[in-house]
């Protein structure tokens, strides 16, 4: 089921978050990268998963814990 969250929105927390965290200098220069962020970050809102069906990224992460 998508979350009820627009990409705007999704701009905005990361903004407000960025200001808080490196400043406003700072947050301006990386406005790209977070546009890139909130896009990326909506999609996999719009896309979850199964709650049955595990990410696999976490299988990855598992897999590369027991290599070490």
């Amino acid at each position: 089921m998508p979350l009820n969250i627009t990409q705007k929105q999704l701009m905005q927390i990361l903004t407000q978050q960025a200001i808080i965290w490196f400043g406003e200098e700072q947050a301006r220069d990386l406005h790209a990268q977070l546009e890139e962020r909130a896009a990326h970050l909506w999609l996999l809102s719009q896309h979850q998963p199964d709650r049955e069906q595990e990410p696999d990224f976490l299988c990855s992460l598992a897999h590369n814990e027991k290599e070490r």
